[in-house]
Parts: structure tokens; sequence; C-alpha cells
């Protein structure tokens, strides 16, 4: 394949031939990337010549069956991680940044001892080894558990899908995860933070203005919805249901900065409420924007944009304007991912039964919604509970 002669559509995987609009999908053949161009895998068969086809090639097991190696007796490790991580990434939909980190744990502890090894000689004794690898190569509890954490779930997948029966792994006791303490912010310290946005609204220089009322209206958003981070920055226009006082949370973002249509997990899509006066604000946001700059705003217009690339702000900007307006509120450190964790912390101390935090925050299982936010502090539960105390 030459690809100059074919571009990238938004599904990943999939490319588009410049010349006769034909598609072609990325599968492994036989333990090796190759890639297909027509619907049964046969060179003389018929093209796929549109976009659902090509997804439903890429998608639909019993279609990928036909052409991905089925995994005998020979099959590698090595090979039976790259089936691994085909299924993560076109079926299970998981997140670049969560596949990325997959592969290089399992490269540098799995892949580099045994990827040569075939699947089925693979031991319990050997998986020992690992972990005392594991043990050895790092320094705190919560890291040496993710790392087992994402060969285990290698071994699960092999097992769930029926290619081994039982894990190697399935007796080796998991290392303990100390319980992190989150550090949030109170009600009164998300309004302080606001405030010292607002003073900047009319600055002269409106790059500046333009930049404080981007973080006052992205943390109200982020404090309202508990989201991820990278949702909220994959927000468009056309996401806002200002009818019903919604917002569409279906996208992420990219390492490039480019809108994505995969979250972090397919539980992660869902239309949220949120508070009339939030969508307000977005709607005087647009409205400000359109009267200060020489830019065209439409519903595919990202709500927190680099008007240059007319692409969301990189991680690193919102980062960077957040810690700026956290020291001008004289507020303590926080990264900008505890709002997520600071609103949870709100929810529940008005009480909100655990059961509907976790599906605020869409999480696929309770216990991680109980694992997550179970260790927030007596202190911080307080100053909660004294900040609401004023609202009555």
């Amino acid at each position: 394949m030459d690809k100059k002669f074919y571009r990238n559509t938004k599904y990943p995987g999939i490319k588009q031939n410049i010349k006769n609009g034909n598609y072609i999908v990325d599968m492994f053949i036989d333990g090796k990337r190759s890639s297909i161009s027509t619907i049964d895998g046969k060179r003389n068969g018929a093209k796929i010549l549109d976009i659902k086809t090509a997804r439903k090639i890429q998608t639909d097991p019993t279609i990928q069956k036909r052409f991905t190696y089925s995994i005998n007796n020979k099959t590698t490790v090595s090979e039976a991680f790259e089936k691994y991580m085909y299924d993560a990434k076109y079926n299970m939909n998981l997140a670049p940044r969560t596949l990325n980190s997959k592969r290089n744990t399992c490269n540098l502890y799995l892949i580099k001892e045994y990827g040569k090894k075939k699947l089925f000689s693979i031991t319990k004794e050997d998986m020992l080894q690992v972990k005392i690898e594991i043990e050895n190569r790092n320094k705190t509890s919560s890291s040496k558990y993710g790392v087992l954490r994402d060969i285990k779930a290698f071994f699960n997948w092999l097992v769930r899908n029926k290619i081994i029966d039982e894990s190697p792994l399935s007796e080796i006791r998991q290392f303990k995860k100390e319980k992190v303490i989150h550090k949030i912010w109170s009600p009164s310290e998300v309004d302080k933070f606001r405030k010292a946005c607002e003073e900047d609204f009319n600055n002269t220089n409106l790059l500046v203005a333009y930049k404080a009322r981007l973080i006052h209206l992205l943390v109200n958003i982020d404090y309202s919805l508990s989201a991820r981070i990278g949702e909220i920055r994959a927000l468009q226009y056309s996401k806002i249901l200002k009818d019903k006082n919604s917002i569409v949370i279906n996208a992420n973002i990219d390492r490039n900065c480019h809108i994505t249509e995969r979250t972090k997990t397919d539980n992660s899509k869902d239309i949220l409420l949120i508070p009339e006066k939030i969508i307000e604000e977005i709607y005087e946001y647009r409205e400000w924007i359109e009267n200060h700059f020489e830019v065209e705003i439409n519903e595919d217009t990202p709500l927190f944009c680099n008007f240059s690339t007319m692409n969301p702000y990189s991680d690193q900007v919102i980062h960077e304007l957040f810690k700026l307006y956290t020291e001008k509120a004289g507020l303590p450190k926080i990264v900008i991912y505890n709002l997520r964790h600071s609103g949870v912390a709100l929810m529940q101390e008005l009480g909100v039964p655990l059961d509907a935090i976790q599906n605020r925050v869409r999480h696929k299982n309770i216990e991680t919604t109980i694992d997550t936010y179970g260790n927030i502090s007596n202190k911080t539960k307080q100053k909660i509970i004294e900040d609401i105390s004023k609202f009555f």
C-alpha cells in the first residue's frame, strides 16, 4: 500500500483511497499487520465501497475470524499479545493513552523476556519471576499494582475468549494498593477561583480576557459534571443541548489536540444534565468571542479553542491557566483533574446515593467508585459541610 494514495478517516485503522474512494481496513493476519481491501479478503473480491462496511469488517467478531490468525500450539506470547492489542483498540475502544500504557508495560515485563515463548508453555513460575521483576523495578505500591494489573488483563482476555483455560496469574496475589486521599477544593474555594478569573474578564488585553473567561467556564463545567478533563476539552457547541439543559459527552482529545470519538471506555459516553446558569454562560461566552475576535464559530467549533489552529487548546496550556488563577486566588495547589474529585465530594456531602454518583461519573463498576472516592479526608468533609451550611 502506497500511503500517499490514502487518507485517514475518523476511524483509526480505516483509510480511503483518494482516487477511487474505496476503503481499506488494517487487520492482523497470521500475526502480522496487514490491510484488506475486499469484503471477503480475496484478491478479486468485491471492494469495500462505504465506511459502514469497513467498520463492520473492523468490529464484527464473526467477520474478523475469517481474517485474523487463530491461536494454536505454535502461537507465541508476542503474537497473542498483538491480537489482544488489536481487540483492545478496535473492539474494546480503549483510549490511546491506555493502549500505550498497556503496550509499554507488557513489552517491558512480559514480551521482552517471554515474547518468543509459546503461549501454552507459560507457567505460574514464569509469572512469579515477572512479579519479582515488577517488585524490583518499581518503588511505589501504586505503580506495582498498575503494572501487574495490565499483565493480568492480557491473560484474563485470553481466558475470556476461551484461548486458555486458566490464567497463570490466577493464584498470584496482586500488590496491595495504597489508598490515595485526593486533594480537592470545597465550594468556597471553587468560588474564590471563579472570582479571580472574573477580575480579568474586562482586561484590555483581549487574549487575557478570553483565557480568563475560558478557564472560568471550563472549571464551572468540570465541577458541575465531575467529568474527565479530556472530555471537557473535547466539547463542541453541537454537544450543548440548550433546550434540555444537557451536555453530550462522547469524545476525547488525542495527543495532537484533535477531537476523537474515543472516550476512555464505552461507558463514558452519556448525556448529562447541567445547571441552566452554565448553559447561559456558554452562550454568553460564545457571543463575547464573536463580538471581540474575527473568527467564525459554528457548531463544530471546540468551546476551548486555540484560534490559530481552531483545535482545542493543549493540555499544557489549560494546566498553566489553571495554575495561574489558582495562585492568583491564593488557593491550595491541586491538579485540574481533581475538580472531578471535588465535584464528587460535594455530591457525597449533599447525600447523593453512591449508585447515582457512579452513574454521574460514568464508572462501569460501583467498586471503582467506592475505591476512588471512599478516602476523602474528614477535614475536607468538614470544610464542605461548613460551606454548604452557608446556603441555608
